[in-house]
């Protein structure tokens, strides 16, 4: 099938070659499919006629490859989705009133997410990704935060809640299994020791 569709697609394009001096403009679009063993010798082709490449022959074609799909039929080049997490508290265990560092590793190849927040107890704060805070690295993608645990924080563990917000300080969604949209989160925890 892709060898006949190739075959087709290499007639059409010599077609057009050898004719569009006649015509002002001629724009085709041909999807060629098939795994990327298949598809190299027919884009070497291509290139052998002239098209996409210096061409062989004064041929007014010129080839431009829009996307490549990979076998999942995901473009190959496509940015990876939102994520957040994991959510990490430094120690992973400590009194209330303990010095901790809350991060949280954020996946944002699209620049979706301006603010990153966490929830422990009844604290909310920012966490940065300036070099800042306690944040180790700038731009590193961790958005993390120094902070005192609140000295009200009752001993067991405590769950860290972690949230993301775009420039006008509405929650980042993502689909859920459903393709619904849902508040982009992560949850840790710490573990509050006895005084």
């Amino acid at each position: 099938m892709v060898r006949q569709r190739a075959c087709f697609a290499g007639f059409l394009l010599l077609f057009l070659a050898l004719a569009a001096p006649a015509f002002a403009e001629v724009k085709v679009s041909v999807t060629i499919t098939g795994t990327i063993e298949e598809l190299i010798p027919v884009l070497q082709k291509l290139q052998e006629l002239g098209i996409g490449g210096a061409p062989a022959v004064d041929v007014p074609l010129k080839l431009n490859v829009h996307s490549v799909m990979t076998e999942a039929g995901a473009p190959a080049d496509a940015p990876a989705p939102l994520a957040i997490g994991p959510v990490t508290v430094e120690p992973a265990a400590a009194k209330a009133g303990d010095s901790v560092l809350i991060s949280a590793a954020v996946q944002d190849q699209g620049r979706a997410v301006d603010t990153v927040a966490a929830a422990i107890g009844e604290l909310r704060i920012d966490l940065f990704d300036n070099g800042t805070e306690g944040d180790l690295t700038a731009g590193d993608g961790i958005w993390s935060r120094q902070i005192a645990l609140p000295a009200t924080l009752a001993a067991g563990d405590a769950p860290v809640s972690v949230s993301a917000y775009n420039a006008s300080g509405e929650a980042v969604t993502v689909p859920d299994a459903t393709g619904n949209p849902v508040p982009l989160t992560a949850e840790g925890k710490v573990s509050i020791a006895t005084p």
